[in-house]
């Protein structure tokens, strides 16, 4: 029997049939923090959802770069790359950054009579609000979470169809992955708590002002690691209706 390669299908095979196969190589280059947060000035200024309407056969060039050259002006840390240096004109450093997203799939220029105009592919669009997404989110609300799923699953025994099913697996699994994801959030806490208390038991002889200080923070320190692990385990009260949740949705 044949064996499969490894990472052969699904996902594996699916993202760069999906996405450019360059996209990635400005968020890998020495200046990837500039071209992350051209990107983003991009986004919320012309591609996001909080974005004005674009016009109907895209911007000008021209929009685009000025876009670029004012991140540049506010952000301007570049670092020597293909030829473009800090000390190479504004404009022209905008029009070189402008080329490679364009270049690796990020920007997308069609001609419309004379003129060219720049857009953004659908795929490419929603693949970077994943990822501003993903670079913003912050803490769960677990019992709203379970709330939601626990409505959804009221709607489908009442006959509301599969899309709330599939909501609330949906739901549910991403709450089962944050909670997997917060107890290594939690080991790392305490490692570091573990760190800083070495650090303070350590430094606690040097003198009596050293001592009452490193008494101080060790007291804040312990403060803050009780708070956060009782909201660490307040966050675990959820995993026994979410497993319930699952075995419901799959019945």
């Amino acid at each position: 029997m044949a064996v499969q390669p490894l990472g052969v299908g699904g996902a594996a095979s699916l993202l760069f049939t999906r996405l450019p196969e360059r996209l990635f190589a400005p968020l890998a280059s020495p200046n990837k923090q500039t071209y992350w947060g051209i990107l983003c000035a991009l986004y919320d200024r012309r591609f996001g959802p909080d974005a004005p309407l674009p016009p109907s056969h895209g911007f000008t060039t021209r929009d685009i770069t000025q876009d670029i050259e004012g991140e540049l002006v506010i952000h301007d840390s570049w670092i020597d790359e293909d030829g473009a240096m800090p000390e190479t004109p504004l404009n022209i450093r905008a029009i070189t950054i402008f080329n490679r997203l364009h270049d690796c799939g990020w920007l997308r220029l069609d001609r419309h009579g004379v003129d060219k105009r720049v857009s953004m592919t659908p795929v490419v669009n929603q693949f970077l609000g994943q990822l501003i997404n993903f670079a913003e989110t912050g803490p769960i609300y677990v019992a709203g979470k379970v709330r939601s799923i626990e409505a959804n699953l009221k709607l489908v025994m009442e006959g509301a169809g599969g899309d709330s099913l599939s909501e609330a697996a949906d739901q549910a699994r991403n709450l089962i992955e944050h909670i997997r994801n917060t107890g290594t959030n939690v080991r790392d806490l305490m490692s570091a708590l573990g760190t800083e208390e070495t650090t303070a038991s350590m430094s606690a002889g040097s003198s009596a002002g050293s001592s009452s200080r490193c008494s101080s923070v060790t007291t804040r320190n312990s403060g803050r690691a009780s708070t956060r692990c009782r909201g660490a385990r307040r966050s675990f009260t959820g995993p026994t209706n979410c497993m319930e949740t699952i075995k419901i949705a799959s019945a």
